[in-house]
């Protein structure tokens, strides 16, 4: 039995893969980039670099940020801005001092 036909034969019912689209190392690519960006947050350059391909081809071809993943990257983002605007704002307090 070849690669190709253990993955379809064998591995997907075993995993629960029941979609229409047939199990291809490509899949398995795709679906690793978008658990990687998606699930664990990892950042585009660092999944790009792991993948071997330029941060353009990742962001066309497996970035398909889901609106848990834009939430949770945005309000990280603002929570490391407020904590230096405080930290700013306190640091000026003490030079006015």
């Amino acid at each position: 039995m070849n690669f190709y036909n253990y993955l379809n034969d064998r591995l997907a019912p075993q995993i629960g893969y029941d979609e229409d689209e047939t199990i291809s190392l490509h899949r398995f690519r795709h679906s690793f980039a978008k658990r990687m960006l998606n699930h664990f947050k990892f950042p585009l350059h660092v999944v790009a670099r792991m993948m071997g391909d330029l941060e353009s081809t990742v962001r066309q071809n497996y970035a398909d940020y889901n609106d848990d993943t834009i939430i949770s990257a945005f309000n990280e983002k603002m929570k490391r801005y407020l904590k230096n605007k405080s930290d700013d704002d306190e640091s000026e307090e003490e030079i006015a001092v």
